[in-house]
């Protein structure tokens, strides 16, 4: 449990390090809300993001006793792995 919710932290990370590439790359953002942040600026944005998912693995982690948690902790492995996949098609595209 505690590597699958590491994983979701990573994933994390590179989300919003690969979203800024993406942007970059004269991509937008698709989410409102995270389009709202970046307006606000880079470090609102990283802030909120890390923050919240950082605040999530921590519920997740202290109720890891429960099997609920565990099936919610690989959901949300699954939907970062798909956003990965995502990002590394848009960066494919807006490359070539």
């Amino acid at each position: 449990m505690p590597l699958v919710l590491a994983t979701i932290v990573v994933l994390n990370l590179m989300d919003y390090l690969l979203t800024l590439r993406i942007l970059a790359l004269g991509g937008i953002e698709a989410n409102p809300i995270m389009a709202r942040l970046f307006d606000m600026g880079l470090e609102t944005a990283a802030l909120a993001k890390l923050g919240i998912v950082g605040i999530a693995v921590i519920v997740l982690l202290a109720l890891r006793r429960y099997r609920r948690t565990l099936e919610l902790s690989l959901i949300l492995l699954l939907a970062y792995s798909v956003l990965m996949l995502y990002h590394i098609m848009l960066l494919i595209r807006l490359w070539f």
